[in-house]
């Protein structure tokens, strides 16, 4: 939808998969040239397979988005560094957190030998 130079939508199913706003703004409609507002559903994750990707990247100028929902990066393997949630690449961006939202980068991977998995009951 269209309103007052922007362009507003909603992610309303999980994605698993490193994102930019731009391709998801894109597939909803908008024309490459306005503003985006773009809200995640509560309920809804945004997350990266690899820990050397974000998982949304934030390349629109001038453009808003609002976590009701989660966004985390992924988690780091064996000695290694966990993933960024969110890179912005643009000017002007606006992030709103909500209540209940959540936005974290991924854990890094231990580094200690590896123990033994727990016994089941």
């Amino acid at each position: 939808m269209l309103i007052n130079s922007c362009i507003f939508f909603n992610v309303t199913t999980g994605i698993d998969g490193a994102s930019t706003l731009s391709t998801l703004a894109t597939a909803a409609g908008w024309d490459g040239t306005v503003p985006i507002v773009m809200t995640i559903n509560s309920g809804v994750h945004i997350r990266s397979m690899s820990s050397s990707t974000p998982s949304l990247t934030m390349n629109v100028a001038n453009s808003v988005l609002i976590n009701n929902g989660a966004i985390f990066g992924r988690g780091g393997n064996h000695s290694t560094a966990g993933g960024h949630a969110i890179s912005i690449t643009a000017t002007g961006t606006t992030i709103t957190n909500n209540s209940g939202a959540f936005i974290a980068g991924g854990g890094g991977g231990g580094g200690g030998a590896g123990g033994g998995g727990g016994a089941g009951q």
